[in-house]
């Protein structure tokens, strides 16, 4: 998978068997524009899946976890884009973390799920470097402990820093974890994939960056005082 960049393209992650090419944005009435480039490396066969019923199972979905799915496929492309950002040279960690007050420290224990009404957020990994940021959150997006997978994100694996106006509302962990069982298995496999590529692509992000693009190293989540 390719990212087209100014300077030419850059390589995201490479997939095999099982993966799925697509974003779970192509099932909303407004479609999907390809973010990515996906190039075959040597003899690739594609099954082509049955759209109109995956499109009937997003549609049947609940409104809350219609928005969750999409926050999830927009994560993936902050994640994208922070690669980009850091070959470019163009991370700024004041950016992410200056004037902010952190919603939840990476590894303390955390099994709330947050919706934002309100405001925005960031997402930032502390790592032996420094810290890396990883995604920036909006109205609609969702943060807190995920109970059916490991993101490699928020609370375990990064921190969660709010905008001095974030609002948010708290979502039901055992109504959402209920509505994922019941998913057809196709649709399940495929968000459990885009989960999985969220977190290959932040491993990446993180091994790109060096002490120098974040800042140095710096303060452990423990030790921040914003």
């Amino acid at each position: 998978m390719l990212k087209d960049t100014p300077e030419g393209p850059i390589k995201i992650v490479r997939i095999t068997d099982g993966a799925f090419v697509g974003s779970m944005a192509t099932f909303t009435v407004n479609g999907n524009i390809r973010s990515a480039t996906n190039i075959a490396m040597g003899n690739v066969s594609l099954g082509v899946l049955d759209t109109q019923r995956l499109f009937t199972d997003f549609s049947n979905l609940t409104q809350g976890f219609r928005r969750f799915l999409l926050s999830l496929d927009r994560r993936l492309r902050e994640v994208t884009d922070r690669i980009v950002e850091v070959q470019a040279g163009r991370v700024s960690l004041d950016d992410w973390v200056k004037g902010r007050k952190p919603a939840i420290r990476q590894g303390k224990p955390e099994k709330r799920l947050f919706m934002i009404t309100e405001g925005n957020a960031t997402v930032v990994r502390y790592t032996e470097n420094g810290y890396v940021p990883l995604a920036r959150l909006g109205k609609g997006d969702f943060f807190g402990s995920v109970p059916f997978f490991d993101l490699g994100h928020e609370p375990h694996s990064a921190s969660v820093f709010a905008s001095p106006d974030l609002k948010i509302s708290q979502l039901d962990p055992e109504a959402i974890t209920a509505e994922y069982e019941e998913l057809q298995p196709t649709f399940k496999k495929l968000i459990e994939h885009m989960a999985t590529c969220i977190s290959v692509t932040t491993k990446v992000a993180c091994d790109t960056m060096t002490p120098d693009e974040t800042g140095g190293a710096a303060d452990s989540p423990s030790q921040d005082s914003n």
